[in-house]
């Protein structure tokens, strides 16, 4: 099931937009002969405003607000991954360097081990 969300995550959110939009313009074309009232402020008169172009904003502000919300946790999100990213990239460079340090230390004791191998050799 996993993978088959993974492969088709688009279509599915596609899918789920088309509907979201048929929802809404079905809802606005239902109630176009409709009016709403509306106070913005108290002590104002109340505004008369047709159903349908409410809901028509209403969806229009709710997606800005949902777009907006996420790129704003995008952004959360591409900065957790260059953390990581960069944490990664300092553990690999700590394991370069500790195991150039062992082939250094590993070439010093065989070069110091073949001078001792030479030096007993002249001794005897």
């Amino acid at each position: 099931m996993k993978d088959f969300l993974n492969k088709n995550i688009k279509r599915i959110y596609l899918i789920l937009v088309l509907i979201v939009i048929c929802d809404i313009l079905f809802f606005a074309y239902m109630n176009k002969g409709l009016s709403a009232e509306i106070m913005y402020w108290p002590d104002q008169p109340i505004k008369t405003t047709m159903t349908a172009a409410l809901i028509i904003l209403m969806a229009i502000y709710g997606t800005l607000l949902g777009v907006i919300l996420m790129k704003i946790r995008e952004s959360a999100w591409v900065e957790a991954i260059k953390k990581e990213s960069r944490s990664v990239e300092r553990a690999e460079i700590e394991t370069k360097e500790s195991s150039e340090r062992i082939k250094l230390l590993e070439n010093k004791i065989s070069t110091l081990e073949i001078a001792l191998k030479e030096a007993l050799k002249e001794k005897s």
